[in-house]
């Protein structure tokens, strides 16, 4: 009955493991809606002016290639200029200061009303820049005129510049993002955190417990960047900070940093030789790559960020390639976590993948808007979190795996050292224990007890009959021993024999007393159809001439005692 009911409590511990994630996830869910209404961001004051905007594109020498072109057809290759006319309502849309939002990748910019100058930005050559959030306050004679925004792109790639344009109160433009992604920004904020928080709670146990296992470490470290790097690139990191440099910073470094954890979790949980070596020897190229980066990132040297990134792309093509191989070739395994992760990885890195073409699409010139639009849809962000999902689903279930294999192991060292008849201690568990016991009270006493007519009793009644008594007598030793204070252990030492330690003499004289009162209980109830009866020998460590026995010398002694009661019952029992 224990044994079925600590198997249940196990059963019960590993569906909560399991339930954990899909409440954590609802309860994320619910805390973002709860954000979104009592902050107020479903309701960020903001003007639209993105259909009023139109934009030409100028070449090196200020020819003119396109004209009237609405932002979702902006398409800017290198050396080429956007210039974009921004017409302002008549009137200022907020009581306060107003100012014109949008975000640009990686360009100077040049904002001019009325022949004045009311912004310049010009970008250091050596200087982290990706996608910028950029504000103009406008002044109060510029209403009712344009304002004309000049932007020269930085880039040595073809750049869509498909922004969307808001007149804002200056005081909230840091909440430009939120507008049109809150729901995905504030659900990767709170990844970010989360997988933060984890990160530091896996890390100090391992630290603590000296395990060489740390999955989770790497697991989490690589969620937090990777959700860095999305906010970031959605200009999340604006709603924390104003700061381009620190934003940039972020982003890229983060974009650069996320893979090494990726290929070390890889290596950890592949069972296949081969794929963990190619996961080291990409995580020794994606941390080479990262030094480039930082190294170049601080020389004064003139560079652009697309001087750099297409190694980590093709870093990225090459982990991808090795990936796909490696979930074709466990297909027709049994599930496993590595199958999981492998086939969860293959489905987001198709859906992220579309965004590489769809990026190329939309960066050529005469695809009709409608197109456009379609191809602007954010699918990195539902491959990045599909990925993540699948990550921290796998980690569960392989906590899941190492939870029951521990619970299974705790199960066969606890049946080890269990008497399976009985439930109590067997003899390995006594012996273990008292080994255990460093310094043994002089006073230390054991109780050698014998069953009285266990074999009689199994060859007239059958041994069904033998292990009622068995277990009638184990209950009774158990409920006699529970009610002295001073009890040390107790256990059956082998077929009908059990032990029972005392840390003083008298305990062991209250036991013996509270034994004979629950063992004449048992035979007056009636319930049992014959006697309980059992022999006992005593014996102190200190014996009675001063001697100090040892632990086995005591036992012995004991077991001899008994054996003199027990022939003095059988003597009673024959006159």
């Amino acid at each position: 009955m224990e044994r079925e009911k600590r198997r249940t409590e196990q059963r019960q511990q590993i569906r909560r493991s399991a339930a954990a994630p899909a409440l954590a996830l609802a309860l994320m869910v619910v805390v973002l809606m709860i954000l979104l209404e009592a902050l107020g961001l479903d309701d960020i004051p903001y003007v639209n002016v993105t259909s009023q905007v139109r934009g030409s594109i100028y070449d090196a020498e200020g020819n003119l290639l396109e004209e009237d072109l609405s932002p979702i057809s902006w398409v800017v290759q290198e050396n080429e200029s956007l210039v974009v006319t921004v017409p302002l309502p008549e009137k200022a849309p907020f009581p306060h200061s107003n100012a014109l939002v949008f975000s640009a990748y990686n360009a100077d910019l040049t904002v001019l009303c009325g022949g004045r100058e009311l912004l310049r930005e010009a970008l250091p050559p050596h200087r982290l820049s990706g996608n910028r959030l950029l504000r103009c306050d406008i002044p109060d004679y510029a209403w009712g005129g344009n304002l004309i925004v000049k932007i020269a792109t930085r880039e040595r790639l073809t750049t869509s510049y498909d922004t969307l344009l808001f007149l804002m109160p200056s005081e909230d433009v840091r909440l430009y993002p939120l507008i049109y992604d809150a729901v995905p920004i504030l659900l990767f904020m709170a990844i970010a955190v989360l997988s933060m928080l984890m990160f530091l709670y896996t890390l100090l146990l391992r630290l603590l417990q000296r395990k060489r296992e740390g999955e989770g470490i790497y697991l989490f470290l690589f969620c937090f960047l990777l959700s860095l790097w999305y906010l970031g690139y959605r200009l999340a990191l604006y709603v924390v900070s104003m700061n381009d440099a620190f934003n940039a910073t972020a982003e890229y470094y983060a974009v650069y940093l996320a893979p090494i954890p990726a290929m070390v979790y890889f290596c950890k949980v592949t069972a296949s030789r081969r794929f963990r070596l190619f996961c080291r020897i990409l995580a020794i190229a994606f941390s080479v790559n990262a030094a480039a980066m930082f190294a170049v990132s601080l020389s004064p040297a003139p560079w652009t960020m697309s001087d750099l990134i297409f190694t980590v792309r093709t870093l990225l093509g090459i982990m991808l390639a090795g990936f796909i191989v490696r979930a074709v070739q466990v297909r027709h395994l049994a599930p496993s976590p590595e199958k999981t992760i492998l086939t969860g990885l293959a489905v987001s890195a198709a859906i992220t993948l579309i965004e590489i073409p769809a990026i190329a699409i939309r960066n050529r010139t005469g695809v009709p808007e409608i197109f456009r639009k379609v191809l602007n849809f954010d699918y990195a962000s539902v491959g990045i979190l599909l990925f993540i999902s699948v990550l921290l689903i796998s980690y569960v279930n392989r906590l899941q795996e190492d939870l029951a294999f521990r619970i299974h192991e705790r199960e066969l060292e606890h049946f080890a050292f269990e008497d399976p008849l009985t439930g109590i201690p067997n003899r390995q568990s006594l012996i273990r224990q008292l080994k255990e016991i460093e310094e043994p009270p002089l006073d230390l006493t054991v109780v050698f007890l014998d069953v009285d007519g266990l074999k009689k009793t199994n060859d007239s009644q059958g041994h069904e009959a033998g292990d009622l008594l068995l277990t009638t007598v184990a209950d009774c030793i158990g409920r006699a021993a529970g009610k002295i204070e001073s009890a040390h252990l107790f256990g059956r030492w082998g077929g009908d024999e059990f032990l029972v330690f005392f840390e003083d003499g008298d305990a062991a004289g209250s036991f013996m007393a509270r034994l004979q009162e629950e063992i004449n209980a048992v035979n007056a109830s009636g319930k049992i159809p014959f006697a309980v009866s059992v022999s006992a020998g005593l014996q102190s460590m200190q014996g009675e001439d001063g001697t100090r026995y040892s632990i086995e010398e005591m036992i012995r002694r004991a077991d001899d005692r008994m054996y003199e009661v027990k022939r003095e019952h059988h003597r009673q029992r024959e006159t």
